[in-house]
């Protein structure tokens, strides 16, 4: 039974593709400052932990607008938990966070806003 279990992991291993993303965050971290878009809160603790990845959120999500996956001012960061809070987190989660940290979840939308409006455009362009 384990023998078949490495097995599978292998070949779940084995068909991840490379997106691109990786490198792309990290030519992000090295031009960017090591804060949060949202809240200013220093980044550095979570660099190249095991976390560092979450720090690195897709204001468009990247299954929804694909053509913007690798979009350099698409992809912001944050700490981890604020990353799940823009993902997952509920209204109320957000205006606790924004209250507590004294920072405004409206930059983030802003952008979205932002990233949205040219990504239609370009839609329009391509279709």
């Amino acid at each position: 039974m384990e023998g078949n279990q490495e097995r599978l992991k292998e070949k779940k291993v084995e068909k991840k593709r490379a997106t691109g993303e990786k490198d792309l965050f990290g030519e992000i971290w090295e031009k960017r400052e090591k804060v949060s878009f949202l809240s200013g809160y220093p980044l550095m603790e979570f660099a190249y932990s095991p976390f560092f990845l979450n720090c690195f959120a897709h204001v468009l999500a990247k299954g929804r607008y694909p053509k913007f996956r690798l979009k350099e001012p698409n992809i912001i960061l944050l700490t981890p938990d604020e990353h799940y809070m823009f993902d997952f987190g509920t209204v109320a989660q957000r205006k606790k966070y924004a209250e507590k940290m004294g920072c405004d979840w409206m930059k983030v939308y802003d952008l979205k806003d932002e990233l949205l409006e040219e990504y239609e455009y370009v839609q329009s362009i391509l279709n």
